[in-house]
């Protein structure tokens, strides 16, 4: 009698565990193919956007790596001669 009481709690707990496991897994697998989703959707926005601007007589550049659009400033010596 004691074998099938706990049999039963193993059980319960076991059936408990999976169907908040299950709920746990539909969320993640729905937020998952929401993000998947919307990954796409943007890309093929980005798509069309591109084809839009090439069509428009836009032009595409590659820009060499070392190239930046703020060079280094020169150290500016002012530094402690503002009054206290």
């Amino acid at each position: 009698m004691n074998d099938d009481k706990m049999m039963d709690d193993d059980e319960s707990d076991v059936v408990g565990y999976t169907a908040d496991s299950a709920d746990h897994e539909e969320s993640s697998s729905e937020a998952v193919a929401a993000s998947v989703m919307a990954k796409v959707r943007a890309r093929a926005q980005l798509s069309a956007d591109i084809e839009a601007f090439l069509k428009a007589g836009g032009r595409v550049t590659q820009v060499d790596d070392n190239v930046r659009s703020d060079p280094p400033k020169k150290p500016d010596l002012n530094y402690g001669t503002s009054p206290i």
